[in-house]
């Protein structure tokens, strides 16, 4: 992929957005200091603020121009042009399917990323709320979750954002797991 695709297919797996959220992105919109980017809500979501990775930052920062918006002209209609991305993707990840002898790779698509952030989200959480709050949701999230097994789980866990939050969890008999890229710390406890 290019640079813009790139940066662009990065940061849609690492938040989970639709791609018209992202695709509107502002470059007033990236917080380089607490490395979160502003998404505006679309199709009657949550507007939400989300965390991302350096490599994703300077991803961002390096497609972030002299115009208002990081991935389309000013002077382009955003609708338009995303569906030209749209078609420039599907073209090289059909050339890469061939070069590759993988023909799965041509089941990707902008929503893949969205479900696969989802579903690693929830696996790694166990947490509805988290997810829902992440990818902007007003109602259910239960569709975006469909690649975990949920027969299997015995393990209850919780993900907080304040350490008052994280010291109950550790009195209440959980134990520390990992930090998520959104800055949430993962606890769990068997059941």
């Amino acid at each position: 992929m290019g640079r813009k695709m790139a940066a662009f297919l990065q940061t849609l797996s690492e938040t989970g957005c639709r791609p018209g959220e992202l695709w509107a992105l502002r470059r007033q919109d990236i917080d380089t200091e607490r490395r979160t980017i502003a998404i505006e809500a679309e199709k009657h979501n949550n507007s939400r603020h989300l965390r991302i990775l350096y490599r994703c930052l300077a991803m961002l920062y390096m497609q972030a121009r002299l115009g208002r918006y990081v991935f389309h002209r000013d002077e382009d209609e955003p609708i338009r042009s995303l569906v030209y991305a749209r078609r420039s993707f599907v073209r090289r990840r059909r050339r890469l399917a061939r070069k590759l002898v993988n023909p799965r790779l041509n089941l990707i698509s902008f929503r893949t990323l969205r479900h696969f952030r989802a579903s690693t989200l929830y696996y790694r959480a166990k947490d509805l709320a988290l997810v829902k709050q992440q990818l902007g949701h007003r109602s259910s999230t239960m569709r975006y979750t469909h690649l975990v097994n949920f027969e299997s789980d015995d393990w209850i866990s919780k993900a907080v954002k304040t350490t008052k939050e994280a010291e109950e969890l550790t009195q209440a008999g959980f134990e520390y797991v990992a930090t998520s890229p959104e800055g949430y710390m993962l606890f769990r406890k068997r059941k």
